[in-house]
């Protein structure tokens, strides 16, 4: 089975409780987590998985750093556990601890 990469993909409508604008051609999502009334981290999502351009990205409010350098995570999956639901807790708490976690899905999922 052959994949139809011209056949276009609807725009996606946000979540409830996300917000979303245009930038560069894509759709981006984004979120405040609170904790007590107080925004603890971000989260932004664009692309998709039909493309296997999707990646979320948790921005903490208050990043931590060492030798003035921020502390990031690229957090990669393996094996076919791609959507991001199976990491979810952990990338939270990261973003918590004031670390930036990119999470991208390179796999077309369908």
């Amino acid at each position: 089975m052959e994949d139809d990469i011209d056949e276009p993909i609807p725009a996606p409508q946000p979540p409830e409780g996300w917000e979303f604008a245009e930038y560069s051609g894509y759709q981006v999502f984004w979120k405040d987590v609170n904790k007590k009334d107080k925004i603890i981290y971000t989260i932004y999502q664009v692309g998709n998985h039909k493309n296997g351009d999707f990646v979320i990205i948790y921005a903490p409010q208050n990043p931590r750093r060492k030798n003035g350098k921020l502390k990031v995570i690229t957090y990669l999956h393996g094996f076919s556990l791609c959507l991001p639901q199976f990491y979810e807790q952990h990338l939270e708490y990261l973003a918590a601890k004031g670390i930036y976690v990119f999470f991208p899905d390179y796999q077309k999922c369908l």
